[in-house]
Formats: C-alpha cells, sequence, structure tokens
C-alpha cells in the first residue's frame, strides 16, 4: 500500500504564513530554553495558558511544519505519533537578510528515549522497538504527490549534513552522482571503479519519506494509561526529513548510536531490511567530512 498526499491542498505555503506577534515573542522571551543550536533554538513557552514548543531560527524551514501535517493527515491519529502543528510565523530581521521562522507546536508529554532506556526492563524494549518499527512501516508509505523526488519536504534541497544544499534531485541517477561528487576528494587513484559498482545496488532501491535523524533524544516515550508498559509518545524534530533512498534511514539511524548500548542492537532491526554495506560506505565517508 502507498499513501500519497496531494500537498498544494494540505500544506502550507511562505504567502500564507503571517507576521510573528509580540504575543509569541513575548512568551519566547519567559520560555524555557530546551536547545539551543545556534542559528535555531527550541523553546518550551505557555501560551494561552497551555504548554507549547517553539522552534524557530534562519534556518528553520517550512517543510519541518509540513512533514507534520502531512503525517497527521496521512493516518489515524496515534498511528504515527508528532506534535501537533499550532501555527508558523515569519519575522524579518534587520542585522539578517534572511527570514526567521517560527513553528508552534503542542507540548507532548514525555520522557527523551535516550534518558529512560537505561532503567527499563526487556520486555518493555521489546514493545518499544516493536511500536517504533511500526511506525516506520507506516513512514515509509507516504509519497509524495506528483513526480517524485529525492530531496527534502517541500522539493527543497537534501538537509542531511552529507549532502547539504544538493538538489532535489529527480531520479536515483543524479542522487548517485552528487554522492559520487562528494566522495572524490577523498577517494585515491581507481577506488573511484569501486565506489561505483557498491554504488550499482542503489538503481532498485525505492524513495521512501525518511525521518533522518531518529536518535533516542528525539523519540518520546511515555507509560501506557494502565501504567504497566511503556509506548511511543511521539517522534519529533523532522528538521533532516525528506524522501529519501530506502536505505537512508538505517544509515542515518546508526550513524548516532552509542555502541556501547544494547540500543545499538535494537536498532538495527527497526526496518525489515539492514543496509549493513551502505552504512559501512555512508560512514567511511562521513568520518572524512567532520
Amino acid at each position: 500500500m502507498t499513501i500519497r498526499i496531494h500537498a498544494d491542498s494540505l500544506l502550507a505555503t511562505e504567502s500564507q504564513i503571517p507576521y510573528v506577534t509580540s504575543e509569541l515573542l513575548a512568551a519566547i522571551e519567559a520560555g524555557v530554553v530546551l536547545r539551543d543550536q545556534g542559528p535555531s533554538k527550541t523553546v518550551k513557552v505557555s501560551l494561552s495558558n497551555q504548554n507549547a514548543v517553539v522552534r524557530y531560527g534562519t534556518n528553520v524551514s517550512l517543510g519541518e511544519a509540513n512533514v507534520l501535517r502531512l503525517l497527521s493527515t496521512a493516518f489515524a491519529p496515534g498511528s504515527v505519533p508528532v506534535p501537533r502543528v499550532i501555527g508558523t510565523w515569519w519575522s524579518s530581521s534587520s542585522q539578517d537578510t534572511r527570514q526567521t521562522l517560527y513553528i508552534v507546536t503542542e507540548w507532548v508529554n514525555g520522557e527523551s528515549l535516550e534518558d529512560i532506556w537505561p532503567q527499563l526492563q526487556s520486555s518493555d524494549k521489546d514493545a518499544l522497538a516493536a511500536r517504533l518499527s511500526d511506525i516506520l512501516r507506516c513512514i515509509r508509505l507516504v509519497k509524495p504527490e506528483g513526480n517524485p523526488y529525492i530531496g527534502a519536504v517541500d522539493h527543497l534541497p537534501c538537509n542531511d549534513d552529507f549532502l547539504r544544499g544538493m538538489g532535489p534531485f529527480t531520479d536515483m541517477d543524479a542522487f548517485i552522482e552528487a554522492f559520487k561528487h562528494v566522495c572524490r576528494p577523498y577517494a585515491r587513484g581507481h577506488y573511484m571503479r569501486v565506489l561505483d559498482r557498491l554504488l550499482v545496488r542503489w538503481r532498485s532501491y525505492s524513495v521512501v519519506l525518511t525521518h533522518g535523524d531518529l536518535c533516542p533524544d528525539n523519540i518520546l516515550v511515555c507509560r501506557t494509561p494502565d501504567g504497566n508498559s511503556w509506548t511511543v509518545a511521539a517522534i519529533v524534530d523532522w528538521e533532516l526529513a525528506g524522501w529519501y533512498p530506502e536505505h537512508w534511514e538505517y544509515v542515518t539511524l546508526l550513524n548516532c548510536v552509542k555502541w556501547c548500548s544494547d540500543w545499538s542492537s535494537v536498532a538495527q532491526d527497526l526496518l525489515p531490511t539492514k543496509y549493513d554495506d551502505d552504512f559501512i560506505l555512508d560512514s567511511k565517508y562521513r568520518f572524512y567530512l567532520r
């Protein structure tokens, strides 16, 4: 089964976004910073006596909000747990030619899987792994309306550090050439011939919706209503989301594990197919790019 989304009817465009309000700016000023990434910040705020989360910055993309809207619309409530988008706003800056985007989402009660994982029983870990596998299966069913492409949501260039600013690509051959372009400075002599042979298999890969940064910090979990086990409350931080070859989620997932934790073993089984050769290849060149 494939789920196709009519992007024009569901997703916001820049022209539809209002200017940031003084109420929101005041809430941010009084809020609690959850994550400071320099060009972007994530802040817990209180709006209309309710907790919410604001992610804002000059490098925050409307695609982050649109992928949340897309997933909320594509599935029954709770099937793919993501924060509900409350709204988006723009502001301009006299010090920066780029506009600042503000994305406001609901506050989700939960704890990060990173914090809670060491305390969990084996049965709880198994249940969470099964739930995450089901969520990923659903996410990978979603296809963009119209011609397929490889890149960030909203037909934007890739936002993964490996290929940042490149694309979007209309087909797999173009994506492969871009990948080779990044690798070429670090491939001595005739090593590119080896790379050519390794990348042939990508031509058989599907292009699927990908989170791109599914580290335990971006997985919020909570107790089930009966209090006897744990479940996934929300998948957050969709800034790297886009349509990528089917191996990309596996590769980026393993790139952020701590290998001394048993999570690294569980993570390898979240997708039905293991892309170990692709992971080793990707890790080799990401090391050079650090």
